[in-house]
């Protein structure tokens, strides 16, 4: 019998080869159609959740490791409470997203509670919401206006000889991947004032170039910032 070439590249695998690999984990041994497809979706979506599960505990683990020097030590986090309560809901929110501007927000909130517990339990779950209920712009854009100068400064962000204009001005200098989203910046900018963390309602209306590049995050926002931002 002529032995397969290892080198030579896989078949696309069809519906079939599916169904055996599913067989073959013990998964489908399900009776219903039903059973089946559902075992299937397990047998796609499993590496991926391993896979990020794994990267997710290495990279806090590791950060932790970084900061024991801040710690009493590593032993006493397992007795605090508000630690494990945000280390455990960050995990659950870590596997449900790729974002990688969401996983630093979760890892630093989780190394936060290693070093201090300033932030109350209650404004915890509620930021663990917020990020849970977020996306990756989201957290850009708290970032950009809570110090909008310091930002452009940092990140070498020319705003131009505007005299006047809008908040739109900015966020497309800052993130020109929007330029002509104003509904979807505008829908972002929504949800975060809905947070109570933005003290302006809308990304609408002309004002000048102070204006443009005043502050806009609420003692809320900031202390928010706070929660996700580790230093």
């Amino acid at each position: 019998m002529e032995k397969p070439n290892k080198y030579s590249p896989p078949r696309k695998r069809d519906a079939k080869d599916y169904m055996v690999a599913a067989a073959r984990a013990g998964l489908a041994l399900i009776p219903d159609v039903g059973g089946v497809a559902s075992a299937l979706l397990g047998f796609l979506v499993t590496p991926s959740l391993e896979k990020r599960k794994s990267k997710w505990m290495t990279e806090v683990g590791q950060a932790l490791l970084d900061i024991e020097n801040r710690l009493d030590s590593l032993e006493n986090l397992q007795s605090k409470e508000g630690f494990i309560d945000v280390a455990i809901e960050a995990t659950r929110i870590a596997l449900s997203t790729n974002q990688e501007e969401l996983h630093s927000a979760l890892k630093n909130a989780v190394l936060n509670s290693a070093i201090s517990e300033s932030v109350d339990g209650a404004k915890q779950k509620m930021f663990l919401h917020f990020l849970d209920t977020s996306t990756e712009w989201h957290i850009m854009f708290i970032k950009l206006f809570d110090e909008p100068e310091h930002y452009m400064r940092i990140n070498k962000i020319a705003l131009g000889n505007i005299l006047m204009g809008g908040i739109t001005d900015l966020i497309e200098a800052a993130f020109p991947q929007l330029r002509g989203q104003d509904e979807f910046s505008g829908a972002i900018w929504n949800d975060i004032f809905s947070k109570k963390l933005f003290n302006t309602p809308s990304i609408h209306g002309t004002m000048s170039r102070d204006g443009i590049v005043s502050r806009r995050t609420t003692e809320l926002g900031r202390d928010f910032l706070k929660f996700i931002e580790f230093s």
